[in-house]
């Protein structure tokens, strides 16, 4: 599949990762805000997930600026039930609106370029402010893995969340005002979005 670079009008853009963005990756999942809500990765495994066509692996960047802001992973991109995950979104500015925008991002990627049918993702329970997150932006709660990931010196259950293409469509905060081959372009409108 062909890497695209996602960007919009507003506070954030995605762009491809590369090994240049792995010390800002490696750093961003170890902060002390992120740290307890994702598992860490080694450099091995995100070279591996970089150079998968199965896996996009995108960095978060401010707008204006192209400064890094976080980082995205999505899993399935060769699915061929037209499900995608988003394994991963670790945002290192918070209270920015990034996390909102990341989030958007990837949903118009998902429904409008990939014209997939279902975004899935799963959360910790105590990850409430990425669950509000979700759930503002139209995920729905699909049941809960009770007790499913080891956690300090416990267990915490994970909540399995998703979205499908047609609840987007009910609820979509953009729409493109023309498509040209791989280009979804909405600069002409709030928010515009280019996916290239």
């Amino acid at each position: 599949m062909k890497t695209v670079r996602i960007c919009c009008r507003g506070r954030a853009a995605l762009r491809p990762a590369s090994a240049f963005d792995l010390d800002f990756i490696l750093a961003s999942e170890k902060h002390s805000d992120n740290a307890p809500f994702i598992r860490q990765w080694s450099v091995r495994q995100h070279e591996a997930a970089m150079s998968d066509p199965n896996i996009g692996h995108f960095v978060v960047e401010s707008v204006p600026g192209g400064r890094p802001v976080g980082h995205v992973i999505l899993v399935g991109l060769e699915n061929p039930d037209f499900c995608l995950e988003l394994r991963r979104i670790v945002i290192s500015k918070k209270s920015c609106g990034y996390g909102r925008e990341a989030l958007r991002l990837i949903k118009a990627y998902t429904f409008d370029t990939l014209t997939f049918h279902r975004l899935w993702l799963d959360v910790f329970t105590n990850n409430k402010r990425a669950f509000k997150l979700y759930k503002s932006e139209g995920f729905t709660v699909e049941g809960l893995h009770r007790e499913a990931v080891r956690y300090n010196d416990g267990f915490v259950d994970v909540k399995v969340m998703s979205i499908l293409r047609s609840e987007y469509y009910g609820r979509i905060e953009w729409r493109p005002t023309r498509i040209i081959g791989d280009v979804l372009d909405m600069s002409e409108q709030s928010g515009g979005l280019c996916i290239r």
